[in-house]
């Protein structure tokens, strides 16, 4: 296979290069998706843009782009932060029951 394609290169006049594996010791790209940010901390790209909407994690260009060092300094600040004990607000869905359909209920019972 690799001879066909080598001789089919060699028909159009270009060279083919042998294929050569990542270097394993270069270094890793300085800015990273949402998506590679969400897969090395184990959460959800939207919850990566909530961080960078929020103003906790600096963030450039659309599609949002982090930089490596802004990164780890958000991971650093986090992980020093102080943790509240006070539970976030629950958000209700539910409408409050109708009183008629209360007193029906109640009716019933």
């Amino acid at each position: 296979m690799l001879e066909e394609v080598a001789a089919d290169s060699a028909l159009v006049g270009e060279e083919v290069a042998p294929f050569e594996p990542p270097d394993p010791t270069r270094a890793a790209p300085e800015w990273l998706t949402t998506e590679d940010v969400a897969k090395s901390l184990q959460l959800t790209a939207a919850t990566i843009r909530g961080y960078i909407r929020a103003g906790e994690l600096k963030a450039s260009g659309t599609p949002y782009r982090i930089h490596r060092d802004d990164l780890r300094v958000w991971k650093e600040n986090r992980a020093t932060a102080p943790r509240s004990s006070a539970k976030p607000p629950k958000r209700s869905s539910r409408r409050k029951p109708d009183s008629t359909f209360t007193d029906l209920a109640r009716k019933s019972k």
